[in-house]
């Protein structure tokens, strides 16, 4: 059985790390590894390792848990990933910010800016015919799916998702084909975590 890593911060971990957790993917006869993005910076980085390691894939994108970033700067980053479309296996990470949000709560929100930037990623991602590695907890996870279906975005990668049985029957209904999902589970998770993995 093959065996592949869909969703790693590569960049964040130390030149030390790195080389220990290449040692490990061979050794673990891992196939490789998808390296995603916060930002800008962070695709420059991720597509520098990537050059240097033949089982390193990148995504370029950015992180929703965290400022909002200005119209100058997506449409930088924008360019920037058309401009090496041919060297990314996906769009990543991108999403909604349920942390970031909650976080915030009582004073206001940028929530529609959020939606706004996500919206031109799933656009970027449809004319380059690439995945989509997503970041879309609990309720974010219905409005990211409907901006899917608008866009008709097949190929989605819910990276952690924290969702319900009925937001996993409307994506079943839905012409999205492709979900990879990861489930964090462990006995801490909230009760209706666990009642959905059972579910499934």
């Amino acid at each position: 059985m093959k065996v592949f890593d869909a969703h790693i911060h590569f960049d964040k971990y130390t030149e030390r790390d790195q080389n220990q957790i290449i040692k490990t993917l061979a050794e673990e006869k891992v196939e490789g590894m998808i390296t995603v993005s916060m930002n800008l910076l962070s695709s420059k980085e991720n597509l520098r390792l990537a050059d240097h390691h033949p089982n390193i894939y990148p995504a370029f994108g950015y992180h929703p848990e965290q400022p909002l970033p200005t119209d100058n700067e997506v449409g930088e980053l924008l360019n920037w990933i058309e401009s090496n479309k041919e060297k990314m296996v996906a769009v990543g990470e991108v999403g909604l910010p349920y942390y970031l949000r909650n976080k915030a709560k009582g004073s206001r929100f940028p929530y529609r800016g959020y939606v706004e930037v996500l919206e031109q990623f799933i656009v970027l991602a449809k004319k380059l015919d690439k995945p989509i590695i997503l970041h879309a907890i609990y309720d974010d996870a219905s409005a990211v799916c409907d901006l899917l279906e608008k866009h008709n975005l097949r190929k989605a990668h819910f990276h952690w998702f924290k969702g319900d049985k009925k937001q996993w029957r409307e994506w079943w209904r839905t012409s999205i084909l492709y979900h990879s999902l990861q489930i964090s589970y462990t006995k801490s998770k909230p009760e209706r975590l666990q009642n959905f993995i059972h579910y499934i």
